[in-house]
């Protein structure tokens, strides 16, 4: 497969040593490996589009200053101008190549702008885009316009072919691997890789993996997909994929235009110094950043630029506050009514540990109906109590995330139930804690410790596992009883059609109050039948 070469058919008044002359150019056309084509004639060169030279534009879609004339170009004299560079630049082209002359006749538009840009200053005027590619199409076959992909596919316009134009310091393995990355089908493979994550269906995304890695995708480019996979899956931290070096020199034995560039670097970790991975390097997703980057600034290039080494992972690292309000409100029937709200707010120590606190309010209403103290058969005379309690409770939370993606957290605070009623009250309705013991524990005020642990993670991808353990006080307006709750929960996402996850739960809850310790139990599964696999789930 040729190359395109694009050469400005404009003499040059002065030696430069970066352009070929044509006797070099004609050897390239007669090697067979490139194909030469036209950068037409005086196109390239950005010129002042105003008097005092601010306003520097692209000749081939722009109008011009005409110093000599002390005005802008009329459209007629822009009109005349565009048409010579496509046929001079055609004329001369034909002339110099001779025999070994494209048979198809190339042209690459400078910059690739024909104004379609917004810097065009003709938009108001009349369509360049219309006037210019109907005179590229007089005098040449196939017209190129820069783009990154580089790929024109089937009913695209011959004259608006996309081309990629590699770095000065790109090789061989450089552009073979961008044709990778950009050609359609894989793009639209790392597309439905993406959607996966917005549907949260993991197979799929591994599905379009194995598929990636059948059809020859490169390694490395690979290795960065299915890192973000399982990232996004497996709730990992972010990697950059960038190399980790110990050092590194990159530096020019001369200016750009000579090509020649030299490299001096030591890389570890299986990385290469050019940012990216060893292809044989195996694929460790836990692994660490660098805990120090060093940064390299390139100013023997025309693209100055800092390279990032590594990433830094320091202890402290402050970043993302968050600071919210909540409120939930919830009322089963006449007997219920909580309405609870609060604050909650918190901060990343680094990228893996994150601190908050929060503290809410509840009003509680309760209404209870105890039977005991019923006269039979007559709802009427059924006796009814509404308790009336106001709950506060603070506490402080930290949660870690491990580099495997491993969730834990764990809360410790106060909590305080506050009852709208006393001693005499209690004594007037005769309440009992339970039938026949004739005495009622009143709710103290004292403080109790609430609190939880939790780990969530995710051994596989469609696999997620949840364990916990809870203490906090029941809502009830009557007394305060706290609770001690564990239990866990996983979920298992199947690659079958039809129903997508399955579930089963199980777990225990004890409450105790003065008098009294109870106990309770449940485990449901919500699997199918045909599905195999273990999930636990608990709620207090």
């Amino acid at each position: 497969m040729p190359f395109g070469m694009f050469v400005i058919t404009q003499p040059q008044e002065e030696y430069v040593p970066a352009m070929a002359g044509w006797g070099e150019i004609r050897e390239y056309g007669a090697s067979g490996h490139w194909v030469i084509g036209s950068h037409l004639y005086a196109a390239h060169e950005d010129m002042p589009a105003d008097e005092e030279g601010r306003d520097i534009r692209r000749p081939l879609p722009n109008r011009l200053w005409l110093p000599e004339k002390k005005r802008l170009e009329s459209m007629n004299e822009w009109d005349r101008r565009m048409r010579r560079e496509f046929r001079l630049s055609r004329e001369i082209l034909h002339r110099e190549m001779g025999k070994d002359a494209s048979p198809v006749r190339l042209v690459a538009y400078p910059y690739g702008d024909i104004g379609q840009e917004s810097t065009c200053n003709l938009g108001a005027i009349k369509n360049p885009m219309q006037s210019i590619l109907a005179e590229a199409g007089r005098h040449y076959d196939v017209g190129f316009i820069q783009m990154v992909s580089g790929y024109t596919v089937s009913g695209d316009n011959l004259l608006l072919v996309r081309r990629h134009e590699p770095d000065w310091t790109d090789e061989g393995a450089d552009v073979v691997r961008h044709a990778y990355e950009y050609h359609p089908l894989f793009m639209a493979r790392r597309t439905r890789v993406e959607l996966a994550y917005l549907m949260n269906k993991p197979h799929l995304a591994e599905e379009m993996l194995d598929v990636l890695r059948r059809d020859g995708y490169p390694e490395d480019l690979l290795r960065k997909i299915t890192v973000e996979t399982r990232a996004h899956f497996r709730n990992r931290p972010k990697r950059d994929v960038r190399p980790l070096v110990t050092s590194s020199v990159v530096a020019a034995d001369s200016l750009p235009d000579s090509r020649q560039t030299r490299r001096d670097d030591e890389v570890r970790g299986g990385q290469e110094p050019d940012g990216q991975e060893l292809a044989e390097a195996p694929v460790d997703a836990t692994a660490r950043e660098a805990v120090k980057g060093r940064k390299s600034d390139l100013k023997e290039f025309e693209q100055v630029n800092e390279y990032q080494e590594g990433n830094p992972d320091p202890w402290i690292y402050i970043s993302h506050p968050f600071f919210g309000g909540e409120v939930e409100h919830s009322k089963g029937n006449d007997q219920f009514e909580v309405l609870r709200y609060g604050v909650r707010g918190g901060i990343n120590l680094n990228r893996n540990l994150q601190v908050s606190g929060e503290y809410f309010k509840s009003y509680i209403e309760q209404l209870i109906r105890p039977r005991w103290n019923a006269i039979k058969y007559n709802y009427k005379d059924l006796r009814r109590y509404r308790f009336k309690a106001l709950k506060r409770e603070a506490r402080g939370r930290v949660t870690y995330r491990t580099a495997s993606g491993a969730t834990l957290s764990g809360s410790l605070g106060v909590a305080r139930l506050d009852p709208d009623y006393d001693e005499e009250d209690i004594r007037k309705i005769k309440l009992e804690d339970y039938p026949g013991t004739k005495e009622f524990k009143l709710a103290d005020d004292d403080n109790v410790i609430i609190g939880d642990l939790a780990a969530r993670w995710a051994p596989r991808d469609n696999l997620k596992l949840f364990v916990f353990y809870a203490r906090d006080l029941v809502t009830s307006a009557v007394k305060a009883m706290p609770f001690d709750s564990v239990g866990g929960n996983a979920a298992w996402m199947r690659r079958t059609p039809g129903r997508s996850v399955c579930t089963a739960s199980t777990g225990a809850t004890r409450t105790t109050t003065r008098s009294s310790t109870s106990r309770a139990s449940r485990s449901g599964n919500s699997c199918p039948k045909s599905a195999s696999g273990v999930a636990l789930t608990s709620q207090p």
